[in-house]
């Protein structure tokens, strides 16, 4: 293979995702038995499948202490009953789902930042490299949780979003308030993306010659039904089986409770201030050995979370003083993630914070190609001192995200502070 096809964006794209399909999925299926939020999803799943509509309901025990989830809609499980339909009750069947969706989360993310910036090679594949090459997508990828579910539908929203702006259409509006359904029918606090939409297009529009208000007002009206349609059908298996409007409208208002009024206390929750700092990473599963010790511990790559940290100032400065709006939308989008996290009552967990990635992967990757730009040789070789310096702090904590023996003194190296443990 000649040195210049090796190095085409191409190629470069196609390696990338490889090594994310070797690392992410190496050993997927352990363990076999459900760890973590799991506990609460493959039950339901489970029912799903079966056509029980008591899995529905916020009383429904099958057996004392196998809770099922109800806390959040739909969409999300429902995904994941194609796996176990396709590959049984198992392991392999609860997380394939998620896996192949956190993967296809990393083509959606790679055409996004080519979208974002159209004359920019760096910027793309550099962000791609520092998704494919953190560790906290690659845990929830790995996991029937509903968090990869909806990061993937968030990054389609946004891509989508980025594509009605450059070209204005009904179908695309469609399309995008149909993505926006995805993600809020999976999660609530998939909400960030629909102020993420309304305020770009609200930007975008100020922008033109003649800001034409009742314009604005139906694009946002065509969003709304779209997505409130979108989420009433993840409810159609609930419908089908006898659910009334009634008590459909009880559950959300049990959903509502649920999570405005969790006051539970956890071993592992983490403050929202804390989570870009990486103070308190969770521990999900551990299978113990005389002496080894087996992990699926939920933590983020510290160099790219904490470089991520100088980065975003650095991009924030630079859009106040250029207005660019890809920079702006990156920053916008960073915050409306994370941000609204500090008005949540509940307590909060570590991957909450998965959602605000992928601005940071994108700040980053904008500030690699500007030291490429500005500095010459001694940019490229910062640039890939910083990069092999991700890759080395990745293959030194996988072990410990993706269940792979370690001996307890290997395990004890890897908790850097007394609060990751």
């Amino acid at each position: 293979m000649s040195k210049k096809l090796f190095f085409h964006p191409t190629t470069i794209f196609i390696l990338l995702i490889a090594a994310a399909v070797l690392f992410w999925s190496k050993d997927f299926s352990y363990p076999s038995q459900p760890y973590f939020d799991e506990v609460y999803y493959v039950p339901a799943i489970n029912e799903y499948l079966k056509g029980n509509i008591e899995a529905y309901d916020f009383h429904y025990q099958k057996q004392p202490g196998l809770p099922y989830d109800w806390t959040h809609p739909p969409l999300g499980r429902l995904l994941g009953v194609i796996g176990v339909a396709g590959f049984g009750n198992n392991s392999f069947g609860w997380r394939i789902t998620g896996l192949v969706l956190g993967l296809s989360s990393l083509v959606v993310f790679y055409l996004l930042a080519k979208k974002l910036f159209p004359g920019s090679k760096v910027v793309p594949l550099a962000s791609l490299f520092l998704f494919i090459f953190d560790l906290l997508p690659l845990v929830h990828a790995r996991a029937m949780m509903l968090d990869i579910y909806l990061l993937f539908f968030a990054l389609l929203s946004v891509l989508m979003l980025l594509s009605y702006l450059n070209k204005s259409n009904w179908i695309k509006l469609a399309l995008l308030g149909l993505l926006m359904g995805c993600t809020i029918a999976t999660k609530w606090n998939g909400v960030f993306v629909v102020g993420l939409v309304f305020s770009l297009i609200f930007v975008r529009r100020l922008k033109e010659k003649r800001f034409y208000l009742p314009h604005y007002l139906a694009e946002i009206g065509v969003l709304t039904l779209t997505a409130v349609g979108v989420y009433l059908a993840s409810y159609s298996q609930y419908f089908w089986l006898g659910g009334s409007i009634g008590n459909w409208l009880n559950l959300q208002k049990q959903m509502w409770q649920y999570h405005a009024g969790l006051k539970a206390m956890h071993t592992y929750q983490a403050d929202w201030w804390g989570w870009p700092l990486m103070l308190r990473p969770t521990w999900y599963f551990v299978e113990r050995f005389p002496t080894e010790a087996r992990n699926i511990y939920a933590l983020g790559n510290p160099i790219i979370w904490w470089t991520g940290l100088v980065s975003l100032p650095f991009l924030g400065v630079s859009w106040v003083v250029k207005r660019n709006f890809a920079w702006g939308l990156i920053l916008l989008g960073y915050l409306s993630a994370w941000l609204p996290w500090s008005l949540s009552p509940r307590i909060g967990f570590l991957h909450y914070y998965l959602f605000s990635l992928p601005f940071l992967y994108l700040s980053l990757g904008w500030a690699l190609s500007w030291l490429l730009a500005r500095l010459g040789k001694w940019g490229r070789g910062i640039v890939l001192v910083y990069l092999l310096a991700v890759l080395t702090s990745f293959l030194y904590f996988y072990p410990i995200t993706t269940g792979e023996r370690l001996t307890y003194k290997q395990l004890e190296e890897r908790f850097w502070f007394s609060s990751w443990k």
